[in-house]
């Protein structure tokens, strides 16, 4: 069972609420996974955090006034929310996989520029913090971050493998397509599945056929 954990964007205010109804909504996706582990007994959960697990304070000048909590308080509750997620899963499990790739609202970044290199990212370091964390609870649980320089990671998931990135490399859903098309042809990122955040709405459709298995992409 992969979870995709994505576009949480804790700290952020706007018509759908503040960090109450954030976390409301969060504990009933919880209760849903909890009876959805329940009624499958997975043997292996992949709990995959696609980005934007903070809202962050640089990305464009609106975001600042959207911004319900400190930076650092974001990143203390995004990773209370998420440890709750890992502890559910061990619940049923003690094969428990945590994937962080970096994300447009988590990076380090004045403005829409880069500080550093792609990893320089709040949602990777969460994912640090929680590895070691979880070292001593759950010691089974393993962490997976991307490269320093990629913004992507692929993870064998049973007879295929998966592709998370955050989705922000392209202007639009149709663009996401393309830009994988390219990573494939470049020897990068060759996965069955491509799972992406980044777009706020729930698509799953085909784009080609995996030249080395064969496979629908």
């Amino acid at each position: 069972r992969v979870v995709s954990w994505a576009d949480i964007q804790t700290g952020k205010t706007d018509s759908l609420g503040g960090m109450k109804e954030l976390l409301e909504r969060l504990e009933e996706k919880r209760q849903k996974l909890r009876i959805l582990f329940e009624e499958e007994r997975p043997e292996h959960i992949i709990i995959a955090d696609a980005g934007d697990i903070l809202e962050g304070q640089e990305n464009v000048q609106s975001q600042i006034a959207t911004n319900a909590l400190s930076l650092m308080d974001q990143v203390d509750v995004a990773a209370t929310e998420l440890q709750k997620v890992i502890a559910l899963a061990n619940e049923f499990t003690s094969f428990v996989d945590v994937l962080s790739v970096p994300s447009n609202h988590c990076q380090a970044r004045k403005g829409k520029n880069l500080i550093g290199t792609p990893h320089d990212d709040w949602g990777l370091h969460i994912n640090k913090r929680l590895e070691e964390l979880n070292g001593y609870l759950y010691p089974d649980t393993k962490f997976h971050r991307s490269g320093d320089w990629d913004e992507y990671l692929v993870f064998p998931v049973r007879n295929t493998s998966i592709a998370l990135a955050h989705g922000h490399q392209a202007n639009n859903p149709n663009g996401i397509i393309a830009w994988w098309t390219k990573q494939v042809h470049q020897g990068r990122m060759n996965a069955d599945i491509l799972l992406t955040g980044h777009y706020h709405y729930f698509t799953a459709r085909p784009s080609c056929r995996n030249q080395n298995t064969n496979k629908t992409q």
